[in-house]
């Protein structure tokens, strides 16, 4: 079994589970006998967006991480928005 990933600007991955040699020719004989194919749709599509919103606890940001709720003074509550 062969693998075949394509990722895209958006940030989403496809994974499609490729046949065999032998099935890849019966797949080419029927385009040539018929003009049709099979459609191969992907096994796994996942985006980093889903990745992310999936993820429990969620992974803190740069600011949350410089955020100290026992520190008045703390780096983040110096910066102005």
């Amino acid at each position: 079994m062969k693998y075949l990933i394509r990722g895209d600007c958006a940030g989403r991955l496809s994974v499609w589970r490729i046949p065999e040699t032998p099935k890849c020719a019966s797949m080419q004989i029927q385009k040539e006998q018929t003009g049709k194919t099979d459609i191969v749709y992907p096994g796994a599509v996942q985006s980093l967006e889903q990745a992310w919103s999936n993820i429990n606890p969620p992974p803190l940001g740069v600011l949350s991480q410089l955020d100290d709720p026992e520190d008045p003074d703390a780096p983040s509550k110096r910066f102005s928005y």
